[in-house]
């Protein structure tokens, strides 16, 4: 009988340490890139490919984002996480498919822990919160003069739009997802036009570029007036990536270094992919460290300052967090490619597909972030539910 109780023992021992889904994530093969993403079947290469670990054959180009020459230093204090607030991040993380889970306060990392075999070094993938970085380079070309208003129509900067549905629609409405497009690249599943443009941005159809494809973009149904509905559509910041690169004469992964990743003080390189053509995947294809993630964070904490050098407008970040539009799909508002969880611009988050999240609230000065391969979107609550806990 004791040897039973022993074994029962270790049996729940282990199991309460094992890391959720890790058998078919790919543990035992070491989590390996090798899988064939057109097939669908790739859920053992989930956590190779969000760690930039791409498929030995993929047609995708990937585009250094250099770091600057000076670290923003951030060291590891738990001291003042309540036993209640770290109960609860480390049951997320024991019951939840989480690659990197951070949480700052005032400026201090106070929790820091990693799964799968990930570490802090490792760039993971953003997915959709790389719209929100599309949102601030957006601003940053506004300040430098490189686009002249946001008031200005897609077409003006990629005139090869001027007769599409997408080359009227003004800057503004672009980052509000108001087109008045009716796309149907949803949030919430993936139609054929969603596919299609992961398909071209990525390689995998080198039939057209990313312009090409804009320009062939047929409508489904009659567009609504731009500035009305919120429609999520990711054809929008791909755009933005384009208007970025023709306003200032510089690729996106350029601009987003000079301008950005080198003035925050990150410790790694960062990347985004791309296809041999030149097209970056603005919506969704970044990868950083989680650290770098938050130092972003904390510049956006800071009111886009850093070393009392201004490296966003203040006016920028403002409105691109404030409630502009009802969203009502991952969140009640939307700002400038972020997403808003009140009614007062408080709390913010960049959210992307799998349980990426960079969730900010400004009154306790909580950064919250998760790096995930939550393939079924199954535990946005979970995380949402912690963030409230951590930001009380």
């Amino acid at each position: 009988m004791k040897k039973i109780i022993f074994l029962l023992i270790v049996f729940f021992s282990v199991a309460s340490n094992a890391e959720v889904k890790e058998e078919a994530l790919g543990k035992k093969e070491g989590y390996p890139n090798n899988c064939d993403y057109l097939s669908g079947k790739y859920i053992k290469c989930m956590v190779a490919w969000s760690s930039a670990n791409d498929a030995p054959n993929s047609p995708m180009v990937r585009r250094q984002i250099k770091k600057g020459t000076a670290t923003r230093e951030l060291v590891l204090d738990s001291s003042s996480l309540g036993g209640f607030q770290k109960t609860t991040l480390d049951n997320l993380l024991k019951n939840s498919p989480i690659l990197a889970l951070l949480v700052l306060r005032d400026g201090k990392l106070i929790y820091e822990k990693y799964q799968y075999d990930r570490k802090p070094s490792d760039t993971l993938l953003w997915f959709s919160m790389t719209k929100s970085l599309t949102a601030l380079a957006v601003g940053k070309a506004v300040e430098l003069g490189y686009i002249k208003s946001i008031d200005d129509v897609a077409s003006v900067y990629v005139p090869e739009l001027n007769n599409s549905p997408y080359g009227s629609v003004t800057i503004k409405n672009i980052l509000q997802m108001t087109s008045g497009v009716p796309a149907d690249a949803g949030y919430t599943h993936v139609s054929d036009n969603a596919k299609k443009l992961i398909h071209v941005t990525n390689g995998y159809d080198e039939s057209q570029n990313l312009v090409e494809y804009l320009k062939s973009y047929k409508l489904t149904r009659k567009a609504d007036d731009q500035g009305k509905y919120f429609k999520y559509d990711n054809n929008l910041p791909a755009l933005l990536g384009v208007i970025i690169e023709r306003a200032s004469k510089k690729s996106y992964a350029d601009f987003v270094s000079e301008y950005i990743w080198t003035q925050i003080g990150t410790e790694f390189d960062a990347s985004i992919q791309g296809n041999k053509k030149g097209d970056v995947v603005a919506y969704g294809g970044f990868h950083s460290s989680p650290r770098d993630l938050a130092r972003l964070g904390l510049l956006i904490l800071d009111d886009g300052k850093y070393n009392d050098i201004q490296i966003f407008s203040k006016s920028w970040l403002d409105t691109m967090t404030s409630p502009l539009v009802k969203a009502e799909v991952a969140a009640p508002h939307y700002g400038y490619q972020t997403w808003v969880l009140d009614n007062k611009g408080q709390q913010f988050a960049f959210k992307g597909d799998l349980g990426q999240s960079l969730m900010i609230d400004k009154k306790t000065k909580t950064i919250f972030i998760t790096f995930s391969v939550d393939e079924k979107n199954e535990y946005w609550y979970d995380l949402h539910k912690a963030f409230a806990i951590v930001s009380n």
